[in-house]
């Protein structure tokens, strides 16, 4: 048996350098992100989320991180529903109860008659998120969304999904779907 005075055999001390090159290579397979077929994953903000097939892609558009947009009806549609994903990191850990609070009171003052018809604590992937189905005008429209907030330490997550109030039922199982997809890191 070798002590501190007698170096290890050749064989012996390569068999060692292999095996913790192997170990230090499974555990960097260990951290890479698998990423699901059609996920969109932003690796700056912690999230992958699973769009609706066919949906155009918008990076950073209108104060989102991204945002998903339906393919357009026809030349009647005068409204193209869409998903949108808010990541924000702040300086603190959050709260959700007060995250959603803070967040839905500025949409209060953001758009017109916003109403909430329905809220719900649930868990998306292991996370608690805050459920809140609303309405509101955006010019003469009536729109109505699906709102999901969930925070992971000092980031907040806000997840919007609007249609008009007439065909809202008929994408909320869509909206649903590209929601209880989201996975954070």
């Amino acid at each position: 048996m070798p002590n501190a005075r007698t170096p290890l055999p050749k064989a012996r001390a390569a068999v060692l350098v292999a095996a913790a090159a192997l170990l230090a290579a499974a555990a960097g397979c260990a951290k890479k992100k698998v990423h699901r077929p059609g996920e969109h994953y932003d690796r700056a903000n912690g999230f992958g989320i699973v769009p609706p097939v066919g949906w155009d892609v918008q990076h950073e558009s209108l104060g989102t991180t991204v945002m998903f947009l339906s393919p357009v009806d026809g030349a009647d549609d005068d409204f193209q529903e869409n998903i949108n994903v808010v990541a924000a990191t702040h300086r603190s850990p959050l709260k959700l109860d007060a995250y959603t609070a803070g967040v839905l009171e500025a949409m209060r003052r953001d758009m017109t008659a916003l109403t909430k018809l329905d809220a719900s604590r649930v868990a998306i992937n292991g996370v608690q998120a805050e459920r809140v189905v609303c309405t509101y005008r955006m010019g003469v429209l009536t729109n109505q969304a699906l709102l999901y907030f969930l925070v992971k330490g000092s980031r907040g997550y806000v997840l919007t999904c609007t249609a008009a109030a007439e065909t809202y039922g008929r994408y909320e199982p869509i909206f649903e779907d590209a929601c209880r997809s989201l996975v954070l890191d």
